[in-house]
């Protein structure tokens, strides 16, 4: 059972958990760097963190010298946290599963998508990039409606 959840950029997610007084018993990440840094400052004791990316680490995938890494990866051991990585190509097999699932809950109401749509020109997809990776002004999923030729 899911008591809440928050989706949103390294500040807003602190700013979030300073105003409540709870912790994080699991912590979905596919951000990386400074962003789950910060999310081990809200770890409850034996938390779990599933990685499913690491987006903040995209110029370290080319360049070793950016990569950021995170830096509290001593809370791991402090707060004895299970850490382990998710690769949805070791679980093709399961994909009919999942989508009759998702579908059923999607139909039920159960689930609803989150995207923001914003309608613009072809050329407009780097700038709508940038925004996206930053968190302004989007929410979900962005899609970039094309109109014209």
């Amino acid at each position: 059972m899911v008591d809440g959840g928050m989706d949103g950029g390294l500040q807003r997610i602190g700013e979030k958990l300073k105003k409540g007084r709870f912790l994080i018993d699991l912590y979905v990440d596919n951000v990386g760097a400074g962003q789950l840094d910060s999310a081990f400052n809200y770890m409850a004791l034996k938390g779990r963190i599933l990685g499913i990316g690491a987006i903040a680490e995209l110029d370290g995938y080319a360049d070793e010298a950016k990569f950021k890494g995170i830096f509290k990866y001593t809370t791991i051991i402090a707060r004895e946290l299970m850490f382990c990585g998710f690769l949805v190509s070791a679980h093709l097999h399961r994909i009919p599963e999942a989508l009759g699932m998702l579908g059923s809950m999607l139909s039920k109401g159960d689930l609803k998508t989150a995207e923001t749509v914003i309608v613009g020109n072809f050329q407009d997809w780097a700038k709508l990039s940038d925004q996206m990776i930053r968190g302004e002004n989007t929410f979900g999923r962005v899609i970039l409606k094309v109109i014209g030729n």
